[in-house]
């Protein structure tokens, strides 16, 4: 991962690029690359990773290194979702927030970046497909975004959605993940797999760190060196969220 320090002047230009492509997505055209997969040939099996990356932090960055050394992933994609950003109140841009995600991955070439305009796993699942013919979907989710998942759409739609596409739940705190897999359909539960994720990374979160920066506490240890240089150079979170 790249771990260069960047000029503020840099920085600010990357920011008004992403910016502008940010605004060209909409409805006719859903999906946004900033960053494309080196691939030689087409990838069997994309992981999806959509999250707020509100700062990526170190859990996050984690959770990128398991999927990207996963036998079975050929390709990780990160996903913001313009139509989830939308309906929480955030003090870090999309822009700025595709810029720490840049930066963290640095030039790994199994790492796809994405803007979408939907929020739901369900439709990325459309709206990806014109851009990974073929290949199955493995997405990366909470257990929140999971059973919300499950809430909101029909069984039906699940039945369909877990038929060619799997999940892997990353734990919080201490959660039993593997009883709640055990909770669903069991059609689905060969599609659904807990992420074996280190205890000692499962509380934290992106809300803590951004309160600790508003609040002038330490928070360096909890982000990647690359995502606080942003941090400090743009003075990202300082104000109210």
């Amino acid at each position: 991962m790249n771990k260069s320090k960047p000029s503020k002047e840099k920085l600010m230009r990357r920011v008004f690029n992403l910016e502008k492509l940010y605004h060209t997505v909409d409805v006719s055209r859903p999906v946004k690359f900033t960053k494309r997969a080196d691939s030689t040939r087409a990838p069997s099996n994309i992981f999806i990773f959509a999250s707020s990356f509100n700062p990526p932090t170190i859990a996050h960055g984690s959770l990128i290194k398991i999927a990207c050394s996963n036998p079975s992933c050929d390709e990780l994609l990160l996903v913001l979702s313009i139509d989830h950003i939308a309906k929480t109140t955030f003090s870090a841009t999309i822009a700025q927030r595709l810029l720490m995600i840049e930066e963290l991955v640095g030039d790994n070439p199994k790492i796809s970046i994405a803007i979408t305009l939907t929020g739901s796993f369900l439709q990325m699942v459309d709206d990806f497909r014109e851009y990974y013919r073929t290949g199955k979907f493995s997405f990366i989710m909470g257990l929140d975004n999971f059973r919300e998942m499950l809430d909101y759409n029909t069984a039906e739609k699940l039945d369909t959605f877990f038929i060619n596409n799997s999940v892997y739940i990353a734990p919080r705190g201490n959660v039993d993940t593997e009883s709640i897999i055990m909770q669903a359909n069991p059609s689905w539960r060969k599609n659904i797999l807990a992420v074996k994720f280190p205890k000692e990374l499962r509380n934290y979160s992106a809300t803590t760190i951004r309160r600790a920066i508003k609040q002038g506490t330490m928070y360096k240890g909890l982000v990647d060196i690359s995502v606080h240089n942003i941090i400090v150079a743009l003075k990202l979170y300082q104000q109210s969220y």
